[in-house]
C-alpha cells in the first residue's frame, strides 16, 4: 500500500500513474522534484468561431457552378473533379468548430494540449509577440531548424505582458513577421 504524504495523493488517469500536488498534476514524482511545474497556464481556442451568413454558401456554390461550366466548356474532366473536391473541402472546413487548447509554460519547456506535446526552449532560436489587431495576439516561436514553420500560440490580451516577461528570461526577443500564407488564412478564416 502506498503511503500518502500531506498534500500528495496518487491518482490513475487512463492507466498512467499521475500525482496531484497542490492542484497540479505531474506524470511522476521526478517531475515534481525537478521543478517542472507550470508557471503560466491558459486555455484558448485555436481560432475565433465565425458564423458565416447564408450568402457565403450561395457564393461558394455559384463559383463552383461557374468553374464546372468552364471545365465542361474546355472538356477538362480532371479540372471539374478538382473543383468539386475543393468546394467540398471549403464547405467542410467552414463548418468545423475550433478546438480549445491548453498551453503551459514551465521552466524547461512549453507544453501544448491535452496530449502534452512538449517543446524544450533550446529547440527555438528566438520569440516574438505579434499583434494582428488590438484583441488578437500570437506568441511566435522560431525553430532553430530552418525548414520548420513558426510555432504560433494565441494569447489572451491580458496575459501578453506576463508571458512576454517570462519568455524574455528563456529566449531572446527578435522581430518576426508572420508569412503571407498566415495572413491569407486569417482573412479566409481557416
Amino acid at each position: 500500500m502506498l503511503k500518502i504524504r500531506k498534500g500528495v495523493r496518487d491518482s490513475w488517469d487512463k492507466g498512467i500513474k499521475k500525482y496531484l500536488v497542490c492542484g497540479i498534476i505531474y506524470k511522476n514524482m521526478d517531475e515534481y522534484k525537478n521543478g517542472n511545474s507550470p508557471i503560466i497556464e491558459w486555455e484558448i481556442r485555436h481560432k475565433d468561431e465565425v458564423d458565416r451568413p447564408n450568402y457565403f454558401y450561395y457564393i461558394v456554390l455559384g463559383i463552383m457552378i461557374l468553374l464546372l461550366g468552364f471545365s465542361i466548356w474546355q472538356k477538362n474532366l480532371l479540372f471539374g473533379i478538382f473543383v468539386i473536391l475543393a468546394t467540398g473541402m471549403i464547405l467542410f472546413l467552414s463548418e468545423q468548430r475550433p478546438e480549445t487548447y491548453k498551453f503551459q509554460l514551465t521552466d524547461k519547456e512549453i507544453i501544448i494540449g491535452n496530449n502534452e506535446i512538449e517543446y524544450e526552449y533550446k529547440r527555438f532560436s528566438h520569440f516574438d509577440i505579434y499583434e494582428y489587431h488590438e484583441s488578437e495576439n500570437e506568441l511566435l516561436l522560431v525553430f532553430k531548424e530552418k525548414l520548420k514553420p513558426l510555432l504560433k500560440i494565441r494569447l489572451h490580451r491580458g496575459d501578453v505582458e506576463r508571458i512576454k516577461e517570462f519568455m524574455k528570461t528563456k529566449l531572446p526577443q527578435k522581430t518576426t513577421e508572420p508569412s503571407l500564407l498566415d495572413f491569407l488564412s486569417k482573412i479566409v478564416g481557416i
